[in-house]
């Protein structure tokens, strides 16, 4: 809640005291997932690095825990923050392994956060055609889980690809489509 409030360094505080229960207790689960929240609200913060470091430590404890869920989304999330910096490499390799991760079990939300992401990267990097690929499949996955806010991202990314690239008929029926 203090997240959604903008209270960010209450919201760390409430996480770290969190994470030290966690710890106390050996819920490994835990651990990963407030170890990652904390990266979250730094990466809000706009404190990159720091977010890096949170979320490299919630990625390892969920892969030595094998959290392949939470293995899913921390790699999700380093992909997106390493896109932010500039770093095409390392973002491309961990929403790669973030995707391929995620349909090979099945865990379809993750799968479509990851092809959003990297259709983020590719529009970032100006390779527009695979953006709207990934976009595509994104947007499919959304359906098919029935995921209307992941459906209404992928289509304003197409939207927002197919205007600038002077598909203005499509673009706006994307928009009109992600209003409903």
């Amino acid at each position: 809640t203090s997240f959604l409030l903008g209270e960010m360094e209450q919201a760390i505080d409430y996480l770290r005291q969190g994470l030290k229960e966690a710890e106390a207790i050996a819920d490994s689960g835990k651990v990963s997932f407030a170890t990652g929240r904390i990266g979250e609200v730094y990466a809000a913060l706009g404190q990159n690095q720091v977010a890096l470091e949170w979320y490299t430590k919630a990625l390892e404890l969920a892969r030595v825990h094998y959290q392949q869920q939470d293995e899913c989304i921390w790699l999700d999330r380093l992909g997106r923050l390493h896109t932010v910096e500039g770093n095409v490499t390392a973002a491309t390799n961990c929403l790669t392994q973030a995707f391929d991760l995620a349909r090979s079990r099945g865990y379809q939300s993750e799968a479509a956060s990851a092809l959003g992401n990297l259709g983020n990267l590719y529009s970032e990097t100006g390779d527009l055609s695979q953006a709207l690929e990934c976009y595509t499949q994104a947007l499919s996955v959304a359906e098919q889980v029935g995921d209307r806010r992941a459906q209404a991202v992928a289509l304003l990314n197409l939207a927002q690809v197919k205007s600038s690239v002077g598909q203005w008929e499509a673009a706006i029926e994307n928009y009109r489509t992600a209003l409903e």
